[in-house]
């Protein structure tokens, strides 16, 4: 350095003007993240793990969102909406160990009106009981 004070505190690029520049041991973000904020995995959560109540056949029942939500899928599912079906199986490989035994297995109950129409020459499993 020559000494001169003119070049010292010459302003350019990658070179703020020194009453601009950070302190030394002085953090940038003094004040830190404000404690309210939350993760978005905070927040899918708990918009998720909402309750609401739903009449079911006269009675209400408390269903969270995200239960609605699966069955909702999983209605549709069953009517043969395929690429939604690819996306569960997706997804249920993705969420569920490999070394979990045995499948997962559920009861569907729908209405007359509700059930899928198969293709003719498939085998249809007759209800237990039958």
């Amino acid at each position: 350095m020559s000494g001169n004070k003119f070049e010292e505190n010459k302003v350019g690029y990658r070179k703020p003007p020194v009453a601009t520049r950070f302190a030394k041991g002085r953090s940038g973000n003094p004040g830190g993240r404000p404690k309210g904020i939350k993760s978005m995995a905070a927040f899918a959560h708990d918009v998720l793990s909402q309750e609401v109540q739903i009449r079911v056949d006269g009675k209400l029942k408390r269903f969270s969102i995200e239960e609605l939500a699966s069955r909702s899928l999983g209605k549709k599912a069953a009517e043969g909406d395929f690429p939604l079906i690819k996306t569960l199986m997706e997804w249920r490989e993705a969420l569920i160990p490999v070394d979990e035994p045995g499948p997962i297995r559920f009861t569907l109950h729908l209405e007359e009106d509700d059930r899928p129409q198969l293709p003719t020459g498939y085998p249809v499993d007759p209800p237990p009981g039958e």
